[in-house]
């Protein structure tokens, strides 16, 4: 288990808490997600499964994880982090679609209706212009009749998911619309997906890139919500990213400097409660 023999340990001698997703069935990777013990307190950990054996279109093992994270101070609000590695099959689409989906009704679930702030990050397997991203910064996608992948051979049905998964198609799943008394904004069958979470990309360069799949492209990426609730994000910095050219020669990854085959994500942000 590297996680846990070397990665762990690591980030613990450096002051990190750290929280390990791994993914289901017989897979070594998954997610992880650390912060720093002396600057926050974990409220709650969410480990986000997206395979559901009934349901078709969500029969991998990829994995999300959220953690509710509170700064130690006298007055603060909370923030809450998302982190995941969606399918990779360029195909498949749909199956980004619907784990997106997944993820956003969790963040849903755990602000609890508030206008808790988020940062969403990870390798989404999707490029800017893909229906994932259009949902994630749109908040709103109309995906019936639309091939939902670069390679996909058909276009996506009017309904990805069964009405007994009880997952609307505002992203927000039926429980907790019930628990808040909002039943009626559960919505189904209308080719769509849709959220408000308001959510704006880290990185905005159409060129930059982040790895290389049939050709240098960006599939990982980094948003944070703008709402104006007790706590507010505000990003003040980040490591630009580089683009085709600048990854020939000394740029190639892995590399002594980006030990992967994908170049980190890197920004800094200032939480005001």
């Amino acid at each position: 288990d590297h996680a846990l023999e070397f990665i762990v340990p690591f980030l613990g001698q450096h002051g990190y808490k750290t929280v390990v997703k791994p993914k289901t069935g017989r897979k070594d990777d998954g997610c992880i997600t650390a912060f720093k013990k002396d600057k926050f307190m974990m409220e709650e950990s969410c480990p986000v499964d997206y395979k559901v054996d009934r349901v078709p279109v969500l029969d991998r093992d990829n994995v999300g994880l959220l953690l509710k994270l509170t700064p130690l101070t006298e007055t603060s609000s909370p923030l809450i982090i998302a982190n995941t590695h969606l399918l990779y099959n360029p195909k498949r689409g749909d199956i980004r679609l619907c784990q997106t989906a997944m993820l956003l009704a969790e963040i849903d679930r755990l602000r609890s209706g508030s206008s808790t702030p988020v940062i969403l990050t990870g390798d989404l397997n999707s490029e800017p212009s893909s229906p994932v991203l259009q949902l994630l910064t749109s908040g709103d996608i109309s995906y019936a009749g639309v091939k939902l992948g670069r390679r996909a051979k058909r276009p996506a049905p009017p309904k990805l998911l069964p009405d007994s998964l009880g997952l609307s198609d505002s992203c927000q799943w039926q429980v907790a619309l019930q628990q808040r008394d909002q039943e009626d904004g559960f919505s189904v069958g209308s080719g769509r997906f849709w959220h408000k979470l308001d959510l704006t990309p880290v990185f905005r360069d159409p060129e930059a890139v982040t790895t290389y799949q049939e050709g240098w492209i960006t599939v990982d990426h980094m948003l944070y919500s703008r709402s104006r609730g007790p706590g507010q994000l505000e990003l003040t910095g980040r490591c630009e990213l580089p683009r085709a050219g600048d990854m020939s020669g000394a740029g190639r990854i892995p590399s002594c400097r980006f030990p992967s085959d994908h170049l980190p994500l890197l920004a800094k942000f200032k939480f005001s409660s």
